[in-house]
């Protein structure tokens, strides 16, 4: 299975954006976003204010952990000086070679390019972090925007498992989105 680096590791700052671990600063933002309807349509259903807050509180420990299992990262804005969504990495126990990457953004960053340098560059990062790795997304089948996101990076759809595939070789990492 493969070990995931300690959160300190994902820090990373390009042009539009700033990622971040999750900490406990972060804790209405995490539960603003697992509460909203429209951000979550196709991923789970919204929790209410306690099941958010108590998921805060697990994805606090799950990013703490070492060895950790998943990853909890903040995407901070700061031309509009705030947080405008989140990243996850976890590991994948029935595929013990592989990672897999979510991305939940704000709606009022939604089609500003946000979200595909936030993920590329959280590609990038694993890459170098993990070279041997295979990164997947699982996607809701109606999520037209986030199968299109993850076709402009260079995943892949796998009917034999069900998810997305993102190879290093296939990857489309851009100059613009490298960060630090």
């Amino acid at each position: 299975m493969v070990i995931l680096p300690a959160a300190d590791q994902f820090y990373f700052q390009v042009k539009d954006l700033s990622v971040i671990p999750l900490s406990e600063e972060h804790g209405n933002f995490y539960t603003q976003i697992y509460r909203d309807g429209k951000l979550m349509k196709h991923i789970a259903t919204p929790l209410s204010q306690d099941k958010a807050h108590q998921s805060f509180i697990l994805a606090l420990k799950l990013t703490a952990a070492v060895p950790a299992k998943r990853l909890f990262l903040v995407i901070q804005a700061p031309q509009v000086g705030g947080y405008a969504g989140l990243l996850c990495v976890s590991t994948v126990p029935s595929q013990p070679n592989c990672v897999e990457v979510g991305i939940m953004l704000m709606q009022q960053f939604h089609r500003s390019g946000l979200a595909q340098t936030a993920l590329a560059t959280l590609c990038h990062k694993v890459f170098s972090l993990i070279p041997s790795v295979t990164i997947i997304g699982r996607i809701d089948p109606h999520n037209a925007a986030a199968k299109k996101l993850v076709a402009k990076l260079g995943f892949v759809y796998c009917n034999k498992i069900g998810c997305y595939n993102l190879f290093a070789g296939t990857f489309q990492f851009q100059e613009k989105h490298r960060g630090s």
